[in-house]
């Protein structure tokens, strides 16, 4: 069974580019947000699928689960680099506190998760634009960690039980 859990990589670009006076202006700052959101989010993800594969290899998918919960958000920051935004998973089920979205992200999760559209979105928000791309549990080695509970393994219950 495959589940569709809604994940975004969200960009907030603080940057001068949010006052644009021509249309003209706005989709070239849209269009080189889409640029850098896509291929910054593409790293994120093979880094992450990558370091989490290894873990699997090694350590079962338990210790996987406990390596995420403590490297993803540095891996996170790691592949940001020195960008001028910031890079964060968010989702409505998240499990990490600090994945969980602000109400001005909810439109946008719920859109997805209606929709299940494969398309980024870009929002030009009162301060910053916000680049969202989905993320949508695809693979079935995908559904260890995040596949119903029924269909969980008892280590894996337990590590996500005892980390969130």
């Amino acid at each position: 069974m495959k589940r569709s859990i809604v994940w975004i990589l969200a960009w907030a670009w603080v940057a001068t580019a949010t006052h644009c006076t021509s249309r003209n202006d706005r989709a070239a700052t849209i269009q080189a947000i889409r640029t850098v959101g896509d291929s910054v989010s593409l790293l994120a993800q093979r880094t992450l699928l990558s370091r989490l594969t290894a873990q699997i290899e090694t350590n079962g998918f338990a210790g996987a689960v406990q390596y995420c919960s403590v490297q993803a958000l540095p891996l996170l920051d790691s592949v940001k680099g020195a960008g001028t935004f910031t890079l964060q998973r968010i989702s409505e089920k998240y499990r990490n506190p600090a994945d969980q979205p602000e109400a001005s992200d909810l439109p946008v999760l719920q859109y997805y998760a209606q929709t299940l559209s494969k398309t980024d979105t870009v929002v030009n928000g009162k301060k910053y634009y916000t680049y969202y791309k989905p993320i949508y549990v695809a693979m079935n080695t995908c559904l260890n960690c995040h596949g119903t509970p029924l269909a969980l393994d008892t280590a894996v219950k337990r590590m996500l039980h005892d980390l969130y």
